[in-house]
């Protein structure tokens, strides 16, 4: 299957699909492979045990209960691990306490859910010119596809900076025309 196929019937797992009962590091690794697998193009080992140690003790996700793994972390380790191709571990962790001071875990990760698979969708299953001009070169269309993924991560910055949009609306920095 080529990977714009992958991508493109990609259906993340929702809360209430989540395992209700507490797992084992190694099945929480499998599961989150299973999962993220479309979003890694290249055959890297996007996520091991050694990293959910590391998110533990660097306080990125919540702390396992008797060395078992619930939802949230499973939920945590999902985005952390879809996320962290484009920003950073702390950047993550940020919009994630943005997220949780506004939303229940179950709330917020079907909301990442949602967005993620319209994004996608906008994307890879649009039937509009979004992205693509055909009369633009290959390297043309290269250079604003990662332009825009900077602009755009360079926004989530600005927003995390300010501890949300609202921030940004209203920060310092933004002129007002």
């Amino acid at each position: 299957m080529t990977e714009i196929l992958k991508i493109k019937q990609v259906k993340v797992p929702r809360w209430d699909d989540l395992p209700d009962f507490g797992i084992y590091k190694d099945q929480l690794v499998t599961i989150v492979k299973e999962v993220c697998d479309p979003f890694y193009i290249t055959d890297e080992d996007f996520i091991t045990p050694s990293m959910v140690n590391n998110y533990v003790k660097l306080n990125r996700m919540p702390t396992p209960k008797k060395k078992k793994y619930y939802r949230e972390h499973i939920a945590s380790i999902i985005v952390i691990t879809v996320l962290k191709q484009i920003i950073s571990l702390d950047d993550i962790s940020k919009g994630i306490e943005l997220e949780r001071d506004v939303y229940e875990y179950k709330q917020a990760y079907n909301m990442f859910c949602n967005v993620l698979e319209k994004s996608i969708n906008r994307v890879f299953n649009s039937n509009e010119k979004l992205l693509f001009d055909n009369s633009k070169k290959d390297y043309e269309t290269s250079i604003e596809l990662i332009t825009i993924a900077l602009c755009m991560k360079l926004y989530t910055q600005i927003i995390l900076k300010y501890n949300g949009i609202e921030g940004v609306k209203y920060g310092q920095d933004c002129n007002t025309n």
